[in-house]
């Protein structure tokens, strides 16, 4: 008991001490933030659900309303873990020191291989608790979604002005390689926080992952990411700024106007709406129009009209782009013109800067800040920045706002994700997010934990409550029915730790334990006795990059063959198996890169270093249509020529090569 006592005080004395406006800077140099790490870890873990918030500290909500399920997607190198950073960095997971730094930070990426490469592989998962403003929720003229107190939040001042907000977070990779872990991403997620890079624009696998996400019904929401480089390395004038974060979001919105499902609610983005952030996750900043709105006035009935003034281009770039890119200059990144007073210290230049911007409330920085980070122009505009637009504000305002919540987005989403009748009581329990209904929760992955013996299963609860203990049935991919009983439910933590819960309800995404045998990748897990499985994920990219391998030392090929089906049952796009005619164990993967990660995995976990032989790549083309032109071959002598026109086989040869006729001869 002592143990868990001086565990759970460490955990939130670290919390506070990880935001620390919210503690005495007195008591921050008392306490040795290193060594309340080394004693945490040294002692059983002990979970404790909490606020970013004052004196919200080991409060825990319940209720779909409050809960927003958030995958991030982008391209790689976009900065879709760097900007995960702002949102650890505002619950009190990571230090405001760390946040952005290549080293130090990038807390989802805790893989070897994801560390060594500097990208993410697997898909991470955690759950963070926030208090937004009420504010945001009181405008009648936009899209909302709307959240409640549930339960006991803190005390009656935060609960007056603030409310209780839980966003499941999945940090995604951008390589085509590991598409797979976008696609099981966006099954248990409801909205999608879509990163771009300013200056590269829409890329290809920004248009591949946006293309999924509205397959899956889920929400997009908009983050300009770099815009820095507009700034610092391009030195675009405020217009070009603007006009180039204008093209981005416009390329974005015609993409989704011509892909998403027609029945669902409009899905474009809007700056004039709010679901557009731009800003810099390297620097820790990020601004959207109702950031602003909420520093320059606070009456509901007047911010619909500041709303569309400020949306406008000329006012826009006159109101927030400037002061932006003066910033810059003022933090000695830019040259100083003369006009702005270059015999000035930086401070002073920015303070003097702060007092002129109407939206700055007032923040001032103090002499303190003359330290060592003053004499490095990027550290220091990196501080001021992350001081006057946190980036984590602007994301979290936004996604609290435009990304609906469970109980919202599964009215559309239960007709696209379940197989079986809508009507039925399975049906109406997902679209109503029912915690009374029955159960049924979808395996989106396995993942191997730290100290389980066996797989995690990942997933959603679509419909009903589930505790340990439950016995339910589990519908296979293969169309097979086990049983399956539950004998832990987790929630994520950062770096791939787990808190064990009692219950988790309608909406929620958990790690489930005692379950990999019954299940093999993904499928369905649901107490009725009537109730049809979650429609299977439809993946893009598939295994077609195939090696026979095998161990070199011989004494070890089960043990290799034991480890590797337990790393690809962890992967939704690996193979393993062997060859009935050669008795070759053959590892398939999306691509060389893929392989590369599954080998290193092996050798990570077992120790065994392997040959792999050339690759064998399938290339799985045919003719769509019968061709147009008539190609034409002659023989060396001139004498015979051969015409030959392409054109799909019929559907009688292609079910005679399929079936028993195949095996003819």
């Amino acid at each position: 008991h002592t143990n868990v006592r001086l565990n759970t005080l460490l955990f939130g004395l670290e919390t506070l001490l990880l935001t620390k406006n919210q503690l005495n800077r007195n008591v921050t140099h008392l306490i040795n933030y290193k060594h309340l790490q080394s004693l945490r870890h040294t002692s059983p873990c002990v979970h404790c659900t909490y606020f970013a918030g004052k004196r919200n500290v080991g409060t825990r909500i319940s209720g779909a309303r409050n809960i927003r399920n958030l995958a991030v997607i982008a391209h790689v190198d976009h900065g879709k873990t760097t900007l995960s950073d702002a949102l650890l960095l505002k619950a009190g997971l990571l230090n405001k020191n760390n946040s952005g730094d290549q080293n130090c930070g990038r807390k989802m990426d805790s893989l070897k291989d994801e560390i060594d490469r500097g990208i993410t592989i697997k898909s991470a998962s955690v759950t963070l608790n926030y208090l937004v403003k009420k504010a945001l929720f009181d405008e009648k003229d936009r899209p909302i979604h709307p959240i409640k107190v549930a339960g006991d939040v803190g005390s009656q001042e935060d609960s007056d002005e603030h409310l209780p907000l839980q966003v499941n977070l999945i940090d995604s990779p951008g390589h085509i390689d590991f598409n797979a872990e976008v696609t099981a991403a966006l099954r248990v997620t409801d909205g999608a926080l879509v990163v771009v890079d300013a200056i590269e624009g829409k890329a290809v696998q920004t248009e591949e992952v946006l293309i999924q996400a509205l397959k899956e019904g889920v929400t997009p929401v908009l983050m300009i990411n770099k815009v820095d480089r507009l700034i610092i390395e391009k030195q675009l004038s405020p217009d070009e700024v603007f006009d180039r974060m204008q093209c981005v979001i416009d390329d974005v919105n015609d993409f989704i106007a011509t892909h998403q499902m027609k029945n669902l609610p409009d899905q474009r983005v809007s700056l004039l709406q709010g679901s557009v952030c731009f800003g810099s996750g390297y620097f820790g900043w990020a601004c959207s129009i109702d950031g602003i709105l909420d520093r320059l006035h606070n009456v509901a009935k007047e911010r619909a009209q500041l709303r569309k003034s400020l949306a406008k281009r000329d006012h826009f770039i006159k109101n927030v782009i400037i002061p932006i890119v003066r910033m810059h200059r003022a933090c000695g990144v830019l040259p100083v013109v003369k006009k702005e007073k270059s015999e000035l210290d930086r401070v002073s230049r920015v303070n003097e800067l702060l007092s002129r911007i109407p939206w700055s409330s007032n923040l001032r920085l103090s002499r303190k800040d003359n330290g060592s980070s003053h004499t490095e122009p990027r550290k220091f505009l990196k501080k001021v920045m992350m001081e006057w637009l946190p980036a984590a504000d602007a994301l979290v305002d936004m996604v609290a706002v435009h990304v609906p919540s469970p109980e919202q987005a599964q009215k559309w989403r239960a007709p696209i994700v379940y197989s079986g009748d809508i009507e039925d009581e399975c049906g109406q329990g997902i679209s109503n997010c029912d915690a009374q209904g029955p159960t049924v929760v979808y395996i989106s992955k396995m993942s191997s934990g730290a100290s389980q013996k066996g797989l995690l299963a990942f997933g959603r609860v679509f419909s009903g409550t589930i505790r340990p203990g439950d016995k339910l049935r589990a519908l296979r991919n293969d169309g097979k029915e086990t049983k399956a009983k539950i004998s832990g439910i987790n929630i994520c933590g950062i770096g791939g730790k787990m808190h064990a819960i009692e219950l988790a309800e309608a909406g929620q995404l958990i790690a489930l334990e005692g379950i990999d045998k019954a299940l093999d990748k993904s499928g369905t897990l649901t107490s009725s006795s009537k109730g049809k499985a979650i429609s299977h994920m439809r993946f893009s990219v598939t295994p077609i990059v195939q090696h026979s391998l095998w161990p070199k030392d011989k004494t070890k090929l089960q043990k290799m063959a034991s480890e590797l089906q337990k790393i690809t049952s962890a992967d939704p796009s690996a193979l393993f198996y062997r060859d009935k005619e050669t008795q070759e164990y053959i590892l398939a993967g999306a691509g060389e890169l893929h392989i590369e990660v599954l080998l290193s995995s092996l050798l990570q976990n077992s120790g065994i270093d392997v040959e792999v032989s050339k690759p064998v790549i399938a290339y799985r083309e045919t003719v769509q249509y019968a061709s147009r032109d008539v190609a034409l071959a002659k023989s060396e002598n001139k004498h015979n020529r051969l015409w030959i026109r392409a054109s799909p086989l019929n559907d009688i040869i292609v079910d005679a090569m399929c079936g028993e006729l195949a095996n003819t001869r």
